[in-house]
């Protein structure tokens, strides 16, 4: 047995851990295996230009990343990803969604879609400050 040090981990082995998991959740409450989704904006030679990425995991859908190319900002796209990805979340049973940002990151944009501040943590460099934003998906 040994410790090896994978920056960025594999898909495979990513894929490794969460069946892990599931398999544990599984036989502990019977839940349902997290599901990975993504939901990308390309131009017409199929070029990424921005997207949302995140989990659901019993009940909730987790936002990753959202991210679009600067020039793309601004014109609706980010809220339009995250109101696809929050529509099939309820779809898949979701009850409510989460996402980290930092402060400096995108704090007001989420919370004009109204997430709200669930968590605040100090202590990364510069001061800066992360926050856990939820929105109830029942509403």
């Amino acid at each position: 047995m040994k410790f090896v040090q994978s920056d960025p981990p594999t898909r495979e082995e990513e894929l490794i851990l969460y069946t892990g998991l599931y398999e544990q959740s599984k036989a502990k409450k019977g839940l349902k295996p997290l599901e990975s989704f993504g939901i990308f904006i390309k131009d017409d030679d199929d070029k990424l230009l921005g997207g949302i990425t995140g989990v659901r995991l019993y009940g909730c859908c987790h936002i990753d990343t959202l991210w679009l190319k600067p020039d793309l900002r601004g014109q609706g796209l980010g809220r339009k990803l995250v109101d696809k990805a929050l529509s099939q979340a309820k779809d898949h049973g979701c009850t409510f969604s989460t996402v980290h940002t930092m402060d400096f990151e995108a704090r007001p944009f989420y919370e004009s879609l109204g997430f709200h501040v669930e968590y605040e943590r100090t202590g990364y460099e510069k001061d800066s400050v992360m926050y856990l934003l939820r929105k109830e998906l029942t509403e």
